[in-house]
């Protein structure tokens, strides 16, 4: 075989990309960027031009330093899996930085901590791969997926986000991670590590919430992290965004790395309307409803359904509850519409607490025990599907997105919407939604009744056609063609 034909034989092979899963974490549930994560890996699985490996690492960094044995692998998902594993835990990120910064005076922390080199570790064969499907996918994937999932290789790493936040804050070289056996190593999030020379970066870039609007996040751990990691990842890193609105604010923070942006939106997750009864609704209900209000569910349900055999109207929404999502401006434009119709319209709220969620809870308290919101956590993607598709209205009033996926799924399951008029809506939900000024109350609620108490019949009918013609745009397979061709002409720069 001559030069020629070798280098055509090594550029027609499928390229190998090692898949950061570890922001998929089930504790996250339908939070936007653990779910992107799930969808990228899911719909990359289903490609057979792309070789993919996904890659677990944790909250904290694994004390052993070699994680080949059986043992070991099994202590290191005991402690991934644990509750100090997630990696939205704020809480635990400000005690680690608090740590971090200061003098550590144990040892062998001393000893971790000077390590730089982190190796992948195959995950042992005889450790089951459903592991990985019950901790990172099955929350909002579909059984249909489960396949492709546990056909695919997972390695797994003892560096922890503490390692990559002290890297970014500057107090530490940048750990290197060795991938030399990849052609790509895609992160879900900026991160502060090094790959090896071969291998080509690749960084998710959701949004620039966390320089643009630092006021939506519980500390200013989150903002100084996503900063030094964004400088960090600038010099040699590709960025691949999920929406025009995100490159151009990903392009204002690092400027230098302009010429290294793409845009991949995120695909719709494989959900799809189905036909609800009053009894499947109930049940959900019952079954999901959040146990922080600590009220009897039965009650609430009860009021809810007010005896009747049929749904009622109703207000979905969906987002982790923290000050960003304006639970506050939905509850009371909600309130402002059934004094304004004199109608019996429920809400319901489907998201865990994030942060600083109080007085969203306390707003929603009151209606709750009258039997006039209900509030749900841990719903699955089957589920999903029942809230979606029974509900009258979905309603996204989020002050600032990065994309947002719910309104997306709403609309495939032909819920018609209304959402906040930000940059990132107006791309992803297109002509398939009703806008309004999130901060604007009485705006909302007539967006809101012009959906719920139409004038025309057909008006709701045409939105909701619109809706179905919009999420074409992100079904998987336009979007894995994106990710081939993106591959395929990174690869073609070798």
């Amino acid at each position: 075989m001559n030069d020629v034909d070798l280098f055509r034989e090594l550029n027609t092979m499928k390229p190998k990309v090692l898949v950061d899963i570890s922001l998929a974490n089930q504790k996250n549930g339908f939070a936007g960027i653990p779910q992107d994560t799930r969808v990228i890996f899911t719909t990359l699985c289903e490609t057979p031009t792309i070789d993919i490996d996904g890659l677990v690492y944790g909250m904290k960094e694994f004390l052993n330093s070699n994680i080949e044995d059986l043992y070991s692998q099994t202590s290191f998902f005991a402690h991934i899996c644990s509750r100090n594993g997630n990696l939205f835990n704020e809480p635990l990120i400000n005690k680690l930085l608090r740590k971090i910064s200061s003098k550590i005076a144990d040892e062998s922390l001393k000893l971790l901590f000077s390590k730089n080199k982190f190796n992948l570790y195959p995950l042992n064969q005889i450790i089951s791969k459903e592991i990985i499907w019950r901790n990172f996918f099955c929350r909002t994937s579909t059984p249909s997926q489960k396949n492709n999932v546990l056909n695919k290789q997972y390695v797994l790493s003892q560096i922890g986000v503490e390692r990559l936040l002290d890297a970014a804050t500057g107090k530490a070289a940048v750990p290197y991670l060795d991938t030399k056996n990849y052609d790509f190593a895609l992160f879900s999030y900026p991160r502060s590590v090094k790959v090896h020379k071969n291998t080509k970066k690749l960084i998710r870039f959701h949004d620039g919430l966390p320089i643009f609007c630092p006021d939506t996040f519980a500390s200013s751990a989150g903002p100084n992290y996503f900063w030094g990691a964004l400088k960090q990842c600038a010099p040699d890193s590709y960025f691949v965004c999920n929406s025009p609105n995100s490159e151009m604010e990903l392009q204002k923070i690092i400027p230098e790395a302009s010429n290294r942006t793409f845009v991949i939106p995120c695909a719709h997750p494989n959900i799809n309307r189905v036909y609800v009864d009053p009894l499947a609704l109930n049940t959900i209900l019952i079954t999901r409803f959040s146990p922080i209000h600590k009220i009897d569910v039965q009650e609430v349900t009860s009021k809810w359904f007010a005896g009747i055999n049929s749904i009622p109207k109703f207000v979905m929404s969906l987002a982790t509850i923290e000050p960003r999502k304006n639970y506050l401006g939905l509850i009371s434009a909600w309130q402002r519409l059934r004094a304004q119709t004199n109608s019996n319209l429920k809400l319901m709220i489907v998201g865990s607490p994030g942060w600083n969620y109080e007085l969203s809870l306390a707003a929603m308290k009151p209606h709750i025990e009258n039997g006039d919101l209900v509030h749900l956590e841990d719903v699955s993607t089957n589920e999903l599907s029942y809230l979606y598709s029974s509900a009258s209205c979905f309603v996204f009033p989020s002050f600032a997105e990065g994309f947002g996926i719910p309104p997306i799924e709403a609309m495939q399951c032909g819920c018609p919407v209304a959402l906040s008029s930000a940059p990132a809506h107006l791309y992803s939900a297109g002509n398939g939604a009703l806008y309004f000024d999130p901060y604007d109350e009485f705006d909302m609620c007539e967006k809101i009744q012009k959906i719920v108490f139409p004038e025309s019949p057909s008006f709701v009918s045409e939105l909701v056609a619109n809706g179905y013609k919009n999420v074409a745009r992100f079904s998987k397979e336009e979007v894995l063609a994106l990710w081939e061709n993106l591959f395929e002409n990174l690869k073609l720069q070798s």
